[in-house]
């Protein structure tokens, strides 16, 4: 009777153990969680996105991980797998927002040194057509070069406003475009002033 207890005891202790070690991490989805919330906060979507993504596909596969297990009965269920996805997807996570807040302030280095390029031919494509010649057919053409130069303007100073506001990566491409727009601007004022030239 003694020897049939034991091994009553033994058994319902170990069926305890098994069960308690079959708990679903909930502690580690919650950390987990709690890190992708940060890199959403660092904007790391957007300035980290491949290891972002890394850590989102990560945090998804444990998920169905986790789910594969409850569906089975409680003492095969085994959350191990989840649990070391779960740490892959955290630290992915956090490695995410250090990459953010590093690539946004080389993305704001870059802007500003952008800004002060762009601003320089702005200042000179105004100087351009205001010595562009007059003369007969340069009318349109040089009406026309105010109308770009001004929209140009206006563009970029939506680009100081978003700059200011810490869009720097939106930024960084409209910067790029306006530069390429003065540079064609310019050359075609050039061109401009070539064709006056020759038919003097």
């Amino acid at each position: 009777m003694f020897r049939l207890m034991s091994s009553l005891l033994v058994a319902l202790t170990l069926i305890v153990f098994v069960t308690g070690c079959s708990k679903a991490p909930e502690t580690e989805l919650n950390l987990c969680n709690e890190s992708i919330n940060k890199a959403q906060m660092a904007e790391a979507e957007q300035y980290a996105a491949e290891t972002y993504q890394q850590a989102i596909d990560s945090l998804n596969s444990a998920k169905t991980e986790i789910q594969a297990q409850e569906s089975k009965f409680s003492l095969f269920r085994g959350y191990s797998k989840s649990k070391e996805i779960l740490a892959s997807a955290q630290k992915l996570a956090d490695q995410s927002v250090a990459e953010a807040v590093q690539n946004k302030e080389r993305i704001r280095v870059e802007d500003s040194t952008q800004i002060v390029m762009v601003t320089g031919l702005l200042a000179k494509a105004d100087s351009a057509i205001a010595s562009a010649p007059r003369g007969k057919g340069t009318k349109a053409d040089i009406e026309l070069f105010k109308s770009e130069l001004a929209y140009t303007n206006q563009v970029f100073q939506t680009c100081l406003t978003d700059y200011t506001a810490g869009k720097y990566l939106a930024v960084q491409s409209q910067l790029a475009t306006i530069e390429n727009k003065l540079n064609t601007l310019l050359g075609d004022i050039q061109a401009a002033r070539d064709k006056i030239s020759g038919n003097k």
